[in-house]
């Protein structure tokens, strides 16, 4: 596709990554959850 926009005169540029406001209060609460889970997790076992 690129090599079809030079031919024809353009050029592609990716746009830019941009990151979405976070939410403290929700970071928080999955914070609380993790500490949960990970205090009933067996030894050597992981939380996915």
């Amino acid at each position: 596709m690129t090599d079809l926009l030079h031919r024809l005169g353009f050029t592609y540029k990716r746009t830019p990554p941009v990151p979405c406001p976070a939410d403290a209060g929700a970071q928080a609460d999955f914070l609380d959850e993790l500490a949960v889970l990970e205090a009933h997790v067996a030894q050597g076992e992981a939380v996915l």
